[in-house]
């Protein structure tokens, strides 16, 4: 089955609410897909299973809750699209999670996310139903766009290595250390 991946869960700066209004919005271009919600499913602010019923697409989304890893993996692997139209994040590592498994990105154009995934994603406003609907479809229908954000994210997932992560951090902790107050 073809589907589009989501994982973050249903705390409201994930945005799910907004990914499933999109969704429902142009299901009738995405009959053939399904919305694949990985993470908790229940939050006091927010419920993915029950606004997805709310939206009528109980029969195309699915809402796994939490997985380990390697199912994730696996996911992002076969995922036909990784949507993460997050609000606000600190880093955005599900982003490269999915780009590592070849999975095309569609992401945030906000806080740290534009930083991360660089050109090898479209960047949208979470906030925009519309633009992120649009989005979606010109992705799935776009063969050489597919083509081109597997590529670009396999390359860019190469800048960001946990070496990389611990010299850099090695370096500030050295420079902050030998600053004079």
């Amino acid at each position: 089955e073809r589907f589009i991946l989501f994982v973050g869960g249903a705390d409201p700066r994930k945005n799910h609410q907004t990914l499933l209004r999109a969704f429902a919005r142009r299901s009738d271009r995405l009959k053939e897909y399904s919305l694949v919600l990985v993470g908790d499913i229940h939050h006091r602010f927010g419920d993915m299973l029950q606004t997805a019923k709310t939206l009528g697409l109980e029969r195309q989304v699915v809402c796994t809750g939490r997985l380990p890893i390697t199912d994730i993996r696996l996911l992002y692997s076969h995922a036909d699209l990784f949507v993460f139209p997050s609000i606000y994040e600190g880093f955005g590592m599900p982003v490269l999670e999915a780009m590592a498994c070849g999975a095309p990105v569609i992401t945030s154009n906000r806080t740290a996310l534009p930083e991360v995934a660089g050109d090898a994603a479209l960047l949208v406003n979470p906030e925009d139903e519309e633009e992120l609907g649009e989005a979606i479809v010109r992705v799935l229908e776009d063969r050489t766009l597919q083509v081109m954000l597997k590529e670009k994210g396999l390359e860019r997932v190469k800048q960001f290595t946990w070496e990389k992560a611990a010299r850099r951090t090695l370096a500030l902790y050295r420079e902050l250390c030998s600053e004079k107050p």
